[in-house]
């Protein structure tokens, strides 16, 4: 990342100061893209907007004008090299940053290209303009900038221009004296790059990304299916820069940025438990969950994760502790269906009372980031004290694994900070087998991991409970059984006299029931 300009270290071409100093930014009055940048574009950069078709440069660019005029009463100019002015304007006419009536010579002034090289007698079909031709297009747009005195300019194509340049040289040569003049003036420049290929980075010639003081790289990416645009800072003159990817929407507003959910620390660790009021799972926990811990609630269909679930939430509504359920495999009405097994509770009146909200979405509908969104909207505006996402293995379906991964590790960093005590519930694929939890590095993002597993006894399928990691406490390491009762769960005594029912290889302790035996007969004389 580049320092900050100190002064006027930094020379213009013929030697002269900047005429801006340290400090001085254009702002793109999008929150999100400049805290990215620092503040904003340094005053007086050229900066290329890269990337193909759909990603949004033109609507970015224009939400920049329109910004700067409305927010900082920033004069500004957009030059059309492909499309008459009045069709880009009509493009914009939905967008809410857009205003016509600021449409004016001393305000935002918009003009075509082509309408320019007419009045200097240039023929814009030829495809060759010399040198001469472009001193006189740049002469036409420094007259532009100094008298409506522009602070804001906008080439909508720059790539447009350099089809018709072809010399390198000149493409070159175009670049830098329109930065350099445009720098002089004090006016920020934009420039669009279209993008057509993949083997094409920046630009068709790979020339202007060298020429351009800053590059905003605009991509529209493919995940699974799902499609998310996305914008990036690969370079900026003059200033720090977040180079990370920011994903964002195009809504009527313009450019609507998905909030980033951050990795942050807790600074308090509360020595509270939460109990769940399960019949004999408290027990097996040391008296509870530690509030703001993430637990991973694991195990195969029919297990009964999702009534486990449900009764941690109902322990916390009788309390008057505000709960959200996060479902990503059914619709609201099944989930209170569902809830009807919790016994003498009803979920859709809490929900009524405003202590509960379940939100459903199916997860096919949402992007990574918009999933990402959903959990950071819904805590921050309701502030649970119980929360239940339901499931994680719903959303692995269309994520790759890296990005469950990253989902789970970021969503359970922000629970832990807003003081959420949370369960993400996981299905294993196979009903018998080790559950794979472990792999993959799952296990260790959660601070307590609980398994569910069936067993099969005697030509009996049965249920089996243990909990296999809680950080800093001390636990129950058996293996105990549990049934789903009319009263909801009850976890009874551990397995005894058998062994092998957490691999599913189940036999009895021969040797154990030996010496029991040969007690009863000792003490039967």
């Amino acid at each position: 990342m580049a320092k900050k300009i100190q002064g006027n270290a930094a020379a213009k071409a013929d030697g002269g100061p900047f005429p801006y100093v340290q400090g001085d930014v254009s702002k793109t009055g999008i929150e999100e893209l400049d805290l990215a940048l620092n503040g904003g574009v340094p005053k007086g950069s050229c900066v290329l907007l890269a990337g193909g078709s759909g990603v949004g440069k033109t609507i970015l660019a224009m939400q920049w004008l329109f910004n700067g005029f409305k927010k900082f009463n920033e004069p500004g100019i957009y030059i059309t090299t492909t499309e008459p002015v009045f069709k880009a304007v009509n493009n914009m006419r939905n967008f809410s940053f857009f205003d016509q009536t600021l449409i004016s010579p001393l305000q935002i002034h918009m003009t075509d290209l082509r309408s320019i090289m007419q009045d200097l007698n240039i023929d814009y079909t030829k495809g060759d303009m010399s040198w001469q031709d472009v001193e006189n297009i740049l002469s036409i747009i420094k007259n532009l900038v100094e008298g409506m005195g522009a602070k804001r300019l906008v080439v909508d194509s720059v790539t447009a221009i350099c089809y018709r340049l072809k010399d390198e040289n000149l493409i070159r040569m175009f670049i830098f004296r329109l930065g350099t003049m445009l720098s002089n003036l004090n006016c920020t420049t934009m420039l669009m790059s279209e993008v057509a290929s993949a083997d094409q980075m920046y630009s068709p010639f790979g020339i202007e990304e060298f020429i351009s003081d800053g590059i905003f790289k605009l991509e529209y990416i493919n995940r699974n299916g799902t499609y998310v645009r996305s914008i990036r800072v690969v370079k900026m003159r003059g200033t720090d820069f977040d180079g990370s990817p920011h994903y964002y929407r195009i809504t009527k507003e313009g450019y609507s940025f998905f909030s980033r959910v951050e990795l942050k620390e807790m600074k308090d660790v509360p020595d509270v438990r939460l109990p769940t009021s399960i019949n004999g799972l408290d027990r097996m926990l040391g008296g509870g969950l530690f509030k703001s811990t993430t637990t991973l609630l694991t195990g195969s269909s029919g297990t009964g994760k999702s009534l486990f679930g449900l009764q941690f939430l109902r322990a916390g509504l009788e309390k008057g502790e505000r709960g959200l359920l996060l479902g990503f495999e059914e619709g609201k009405a099944q989930i209170y269906k569902n809830a009807k097994h919790c016994p003498e509770v009803d979920f859709e009146a809490f929900e009524k009372k405003g202590v509960l909200r379940v939100v459903c979405r199916f997860p096919e509908y949402l992007s990574f980031e918009e999933h990402l969104q959903l959990v950071k909207n819904e805590v921050e505006s309701f502030k649970p004290v119980r929360v239940i996402v339901d499931s994680l293995s719903s959303l692995e379906k269309i994520f790759p694994h890296e990005s469950l991964l990253d989902y789970t590790r970021r969503i359970n960093y922000f629970l832990k900070w807003n003081g959420c005590t949370s369960i993400l519930i996981n299905a294993d694929e196979g009903i018998f087998e080790t559950s794979a939890i472990t792999q993959g590095h799952l296990s260790t993002i959660p601070d307590n991991i609980i398994l569910l597993k069936y067993v099969e006894i005697e030509s009996s399928m049965r249920r089996f409970i243990t909990v296999l990691k809680m950080r800093g406490s001390d636990h129950d390491k058996t293996l105990r059984e549990y049934v789903i009762e009319k009263a909801g769960i009850h976890v009874k005594d551990s397995f005894k006299g058998i062994q092998g029912v957490f691999s599913g290889n189940v036999h009895r302790n021969v040797e154990q029931e030996e010496i029991l035996k040969a007690f009863k007969d000792l003490s039967r004389g």
